[in-house]
């Protein structure tokens, strides 16, 4: 006789229900959904929709014969720069992983292990972040260029903004 399977907790409700997130303020819970129609002439199209739940307006819609998961993901990627919820830093991952390598080259009471990561990562992080925001300008251009100079990469900027370059050619906030 084969044994039990332990019950697992579901998005869905046996309704076949979602459970969802309610969202408590603007810009704190998005849906999106890929949908699909056909024109007068029969043609398929696929529409891409992205909705606020707090406010319930449309955010962005993408229109296209063919739809894949990286043109959805630049949409996400536009709608985070446009609505400003990375205003702070640029890489809030990077970020939280730089804490966890302190705080585990802190609390290891071998401190040789605890280094040898912190340095690990130091050499990650220089390698891929330089080339991650190089893509990201050659992708989105000079709107990316203003984001990076309004925020910090993985420290925020005190002062909110970054303060106009002194010299003309030299690059600000960097």
């Amino acid at each position: 006789m084969p044994q039990k399977q332990p019950k697992r907790r579901r998005l869905w409700l046996n309704d076949g229900s979602c459970v969802r997130l309610r969202a408590a303020y603007r810009d704190h819970v998005w849906s999106y959904d890929f949908m699909h129609g056909r024109t007068h002439d029969g043609k398929a199209f696929r529409l891409l929709t992205t909705i606020g739940e707090y406010s319930r307006e449309c955010l962005a819609i993408k229109v296209a014969c063919r739809l894949t998961s990286e043109e959805g993901l630049d949409q996400l990627t536009q709608l985070f720069i446009q609505r400003h919820i990375l205003d702070h830093i640029r890489h809030p991952t990077y970020a939280a992983h730089w804490l966890w390598a302190i705080a585990q080259a802190l609390l290891l009471q071998n401190w040789i292990a605890g280094l040898a990561m912190l340095a690990s990562f130091l050499s990650l992080y220089l390698l891929r972040v330089p080339r991650e925001e190089e893509m990201m300008l050659e992708h989105f251009g000079e709107e990316y260029g203003s984001y990076m100079n309004r925020t910090g990469r993985v420290i925020p900027h005190l002062w909110g903004q970054c303060p106009p370059p002194a010299k003309s050619g030299e690059e600000a906030c960097s």
